[in-house]
């Protein structure tokens, strides 16, 4: 298996503050396994990664191969900042919006372009918000 899968998702499930246990039960798996993976000694099914990319809000293709850094960017400011601004419903609205955006999106350059967009808009709700 790829160690960069592994480090990849290790740094995902530290950023979201999840321990590997957590994690496990989360994916039904063990938490021996979910360290395997991460040490990238051992893989796991296509569903069970799929389920780990919902979970961190993540495309397949970022976890798997490291693309899509936008979105992974975006994901990483909406974990620290968003929960404090927004409320449960719009969050969930903007990750929505996120996944739309990967979906429909043909190249890294328009991505850019449409997350340009997004983090006006974030910077929009901070100052409704009085946040700085």
């Amino acid at each position: 298996m790829d160690k960069e899968i592994g480090k990849r998702l290790r740094q995902l499930r530290k950023s979201y503050k999840i321990k590997a246990e957590d994690l496990a039960k989360r994916v039904d798996t063990s938490p021996a396994h979910i360290r395997l993976i991460e040490r990238g000694e051992r893989g796991t099914t296509i569903a069970r990664f799929v389920q780990l990319c919902d979970i961190f809000h993540v495309s397949l293709d970022y976890l798997l191969a490291g693309r899509d850094s936008a979105i992974h960017e975006t994901n990483e400011a909406a974990v620290h900042v968003l929960p404090g601004i927004l409320n449960e419903h719009e969050l969930q609205s903007l990750v929505a919006l996120a996944k739309a955006i990967s979906a429909t999106t043909q190249s890294q350059a328009e991505t850019d372009v449409l997350f340009d967009g997004f983090h006006e808009q974030l910077e929009f709700f901070r100052a409704v918000k009085g946040c700085s």
